[in-house]
Order: structure tokens, then sequence, then C-alpha cells
């Protein structure tokens, strides 16, 4: 095989559909590689979540604050039942502008999050200083020295 880049042996001759328990490892590493899942504790039996269940409850609890929730089933792969699902046809623009407004939301890293919250505060220490500087203008006007 001449595909050398990217992948150490090539092309999959006889590609094979995962398995569930596949898929659950799959994702079982991954949570271990980030460090999102720990060594249990001495007395516990389970962890604080299952592994794909607990990633797709994430994801819809969080995506459910800011998305239509048509759109979160659509995403999550659930058929659309009765009127609704007859009807709305969303395009796949419609839905990732709907995901964007999800994506801070579904930062399991806060680094993200904690630049958002320094943002914010700056914006907000700015304008504390507006209003002080009001303050000193006004004390000035009226003679007041401080």
């Amino acid at each position: 095989n001449s595909v050398r880049y990217g992948a150490k042996f090539g092309l999959a001759e006889n590609p094979q559909k995962f398995k569930s328990s596949g898929i659950r490892m799959l994702l079982s590493r991954a949570l271990w590689e980030q460090g999102v899942r720990e060594n249990l504790k001495p007395g516990q039996k389970r962890h604080e979540f299952k592994t794909a269940h607990g990633l797709r409850k994430f994801y819809k609890s969080r995506t459910e604050q800011v998305m239509k929730s048509i759109n979160i089933e659509i995403l999550m792969g659930h058929t659309l039942a009765g009127v609704g699902g007859a009807y709305y046809k969303p395009t796949l623009r419609e839905i990732l502008q709907d995901y964007k407004q999800a994506a801070d939301l579904l930062m399991v890293n806060e680094t993200h999050v904690l630049k958002e919250e320094i943002r914010y505060w700056k914006i907000e220490a700015g304008k504390i200083d507006g209003i002080m500087t009001q303050i000193e203008e006004m004390k000035k006007k009226i003679g007041m020295t401080g």
C-alpha cells in the first residue's frame, strides 16, 4: 500500500463496524487520557458517571440551556415523531448556528470558561473606574476634596 502519511499501516483493507463495547472502550480511554476519569477511591465501586451515557447526559443537559430541543434530538440521533418531525426540516447551517451557542457550555476544560470570566470582570472593573471618575468630577464641581 502506498499510503504512508497519517496512519501507521495505511488504509484498512477490511474495515469492520465498531461494536458498542468498542465504542465504550474508545470513550473510556479518552476519559483517562484527558484526566476526566480517575482511579476509584477505597470503598468505591463505581465511577461518578457511566462512560457513554454520562457524556450524552452532559451534552443534553448543557445544550438544553441554549439550543432548540428539537435540534438537540436531531444531533443525538433520535427520531422525531409527531407533527414536529414531519414538518421541521432544518438545514445543516441552522443546526450548526444553534450548536455554536452551546459550544462554550460543552467545554470540559475550564480554561475557556475562566478566560470568559476574566474578560467579564475586566469590563466590570472598567465600569467601576468610570463611575469613580464621575464621582471625583462631581466632588470637584461642588467643592469637596477628598
